[in-house]
């Protein structure tokens, strides 16, 4: 089994999309026409979307028992770079045993967002 998408709703959907593309490098691609407004993000050119947005106020609560949600990337220090010119505060972490670094930080929304990179 491997994670499929995650889902985000948002009331800034502009803002949104812009988020996951400028500073966790997703790019948007094909969404089915549903009768709603909101976008596809890919990691990679191929399928599937891993980011789903929609465009309606969320619910109040935030996003319940979901702590965060985890990528896995190259490039450490560019993605760092991004994270500066966005001004956004963020922790690096190391795995023990394993030498990977876990980036965390929050998107403007208010989602926990943990970037995975390989041992330096």
């Amino acid at each position: 089994m491997k994670l499929d998408h995650i889902n985000v709703v948002t009331d800034r959907l502009a803002e949104t999309t812009a988020f996951f593309i400028d500073v966790v490098g997703l790019t948007t691609g094909f969404r089915p026409n549903f009768n709603f407004n909101g976008a596809w993000l890919y990691g990679d050119a191929d399928r599937p979307a891993i980011v789903h947005l929609v465009e309606r106020t969320p619910d109040a609560g935030g996003t319940g028992p979901i702590d965060h949600v985890a990528f896995r990337s190259d490039g450490l220090e560019a993605f760092e770079g991004r994270l500066q010119s966005h001004a956004l505060q963020y922790e690096v972490r190391v795995i023990p045993g394993t030498g990977e670094r876990q980036v965390f930080f929050l998107a403007p929304f208010g989602l926990k967002i943990e970037v995975t990179f390989p041992p330096a």
